[in-house]
């Protein structure tokens, strides 16, 4: 799980489960990519920060935090991750 102080201050972040609970693995048993290569069963989804993090001050819950992230190179992806889905992140150094 992600908090808010991690929030501010790490660049990277791991995926380690998805919506339903399962480990999250990108697109099935294995994905082709565009140079011939393949991604592994399982490999959790590893996200960038792509901003900075907003911090709602006006909430009546002090810890809520929006943290844009983005996915991949060509193949790529954007999302945020904010309090309520921080329980399906770690972050990384």
């Amino acid at each position: 799980m992600i908090t808010k102080e991690q929030a501010l201050t790490y660049n990277n972040f791991r995926q380690i489960a998805d919506n339903t609970g399962r480990v999250a693995c990108i697109n099935g048993a294995m994905q082709w990519l565009d140079d011939g290569q393949t991604v592994a069963l399982n490999t959790p989804i590893n996200w960038r920060r792509n901003g900075k993090t907003k911090i709602y001050k006006r909430a009546s819950n002090a810890y809520r935090f929006s943290v844009p992230v983005r996915s991949g190179l060509y193949a790529y992806a954007y999302d945020y991750i904010t309090d309520e889905n921080a329980h399906l992140f770690e972050a990384v150094l």
